[in-house]
């Protein structure tokens, strides 16, 4: 049954926590680039990528697999517990005698003793109470988020603490260390679930999560491929650049959408035996993102400067197109979720792991073969691939399912518009002789305004016709109802 008030309070809890995190991590990020150097973020970006790699590989999508299995038992948590702490201990021993080798790949000796202490990370994160699952299958994520914001307050602190005393990179490898060994004293301390280790084969947790095993590789590996790319070709410094920009480039998505996708996905699962119910479901979810997504994007983009002076900094002002050009990398990265909760739940997994390959094949070939000089070339080589994959995504997923592109093609179009015509006014705002801050207050302003007369505009035009069932199909029904309360009369 999708239990719209339960998915709300999820959202608002995800949201609360994102928030906190968010501005946390925002607060952190510029202090740090007042103290640190873009080597410094560049040699723990390579770090971080090269820890996430060896993270999918101790990961046997456990979660999914608990996520999607009905009813599954103390003593099936508690395999997938024990799982997890094997594989974890197998492939943290192996990063440590892989980290010399990975850090003279990359020609930077400090890399080491930073990927030693990330796998000391590894094994410790794989006591996380893992009776924090069991509350999201009840799309219950008040402890989830609790644990999260403690463990990330904490985290603050030290980062800042040390990046104040030494003022190099090893802040952010503390930061990071200290957010894993919290999140597992909080996760005891306030969720009641105990697990024991009683590990015993499970054919269901091998095989189905096996999939995802490897969907899970392929994908972390085409969403890393730029970090590797740049830090082989470009270097520490160009690194740390791309990791500052993509940071808040994607701020709005981690902001307002990730809250949203753990408890959409879990509403998803519940009617996923209705496939009407759970088409409409999942156009709503994609009315919602694209509503969020298109005016952040061209919004970013149109106060790219002003951004990056008033809160970065004048040195970080060179990478200003690249943060404003990243931003419509959201657009994918936000869609793609929720194409792979549609294949998963059509048991098409192994199709869904298809679009991954295309997105880093195309990448690949597309490096080899142009070659970009310049990070801002780069970037835009990979929104290239990016529109490639989401247009083949869509209609493969078509072909598959009952996914409409049509629909699909309707939701872009209705906030393409609105999202474009606010980025024309925005980009006509100056102000001679004023500061950037002013600058930026009003071009923000007068964006947020513009859109929601944009947007307001199209459903008043919705409004005139009572026949109209366009957006009573992809806008949740509260909003829906709202929104009729403004019927323009003719």
């Amino acid at each position: 049954m999708f239990n719209s008030r339960q998915v709300s309070i999820a959202y608002v809890w995800n949201f609360i926590s994102n928030v906190v995190m968010q501005g946390i991590g925002v607060i952190s990020t510029l202090i740090l680039v007042r103290y640190l150097d873009s080597d410094d973020f560049g040699i723990v970006a390579i770090a971080m990528m090269v820890n996430g790699l060896f993270d999918m590989l101790a990961n046997v999508g456990v979660r999914r697999y608990l996520i999607l299995k009905e009813n599954p038992s103390y003593e099936v948590y508690c395999n997938a517990w024990s799982t997890n702490i094997l594989l974890r201990l197998f492939v943290s021993l192996i990063f440590i005698f892989a980290s010399e080798g990975i850090a003279n790949y990359f020609a930077n000796d400090e890399l080491t003793v930073v990927l030693w202490v990330m796998a000391v990370g590894q094994f410790f994160s794989a006591f996380k109470n893992i009776g924090l699952i069991r509350l999201e299958k009840e799309i219950d994520f008040s402890v989830h988020n609790k644990v999260l914001i403690y463990a990330k307050l904490t985290s603050f602190i030290a980062t800042v603490s040390v990046a104040f005393i030494y003022q190099n990179y090893f802040a952010l490898v503390v930061g990071i260390l200290i957010n894993i060994i919290f999140s597992v004293f909080f996760s005891y301390l306030i969720c009641d679930f105990r697990p024991k280790f009683k590990f015993f084969y499970d054919k269901d947790l091998l095989s189905i999560s096996g999939l995802y095993y490897l969907r899970g590789i392929i994908g972390y590996s085409r969403a890393q491929i730029d970090t590797f790319l740049i830090g082989s070709n470009f270097g520490k410094e160009v690194t740390g650049q791309f990791h500052v920009a993509k940071t808040f480039a994607m701020m709005p998505l981690g902001q307002f959408l990730n809250p949203a996708f753990e408890p959409i996905v879990s509403a998803l699962v519940k009617v996923k035996n209705d496939k009407t119910l759970f088409s409409q479901k999942a156009m709503q979810a994609l009315f919602m993102i694209y509503a969020i997504v298109l005016p952040s994007s061209f919004g970013l983009y149109a106060i790219r400067y002003e951004f990056t002076s008033v809160f970065l900094g004048e040195k970080w002002v060179p990478i200003s197109d690249v943060l404003g050009l990243m931003s419509f990398l959201m657009v994918p990265f936000a869609t793609m979720p929720v194409i792979l909760v549609i294949f998963d739940v059509y048991n098409k997994t192994k199709h869904s792991i298809f679009l991954d390959l295309l997105g880093l094949f195309l990448i690949i070939l597309l490096f080899l073969f142009l070659m970009p000089g310049s990070l801002l070339s780069f970037i835009e080589m990979r929104l290239v691939v990016g529109v490639l994959v989401l247009s083949v995504g869509a209609l493969y997923t078509q072909y598959e399912t009952k996914f409409s592109v049509l629909k699909f093609i309707f939701i872009i179009m209705f906030f393409l518009i609105p999202s474009f015509s606010m980025y024309l006014l925005v980009s006509y705002v100056y102000i001679e002789g004023g500061s950037d801050l002013i600058v930026l207050i009003l071009k923000v302003f007068v964006g947020g305004a513009s859109y929601f007369m944009f947007v307001t505009f199209l459903y008043l035009i919705d409004s005139i016709s009572t026949k109209s069932t366009w957006l009573r199909q992809f806008t949740p029904q509260k909003v829906y109802d709202m929104s009729r309360k403004f019927k323009v009369e003719l």
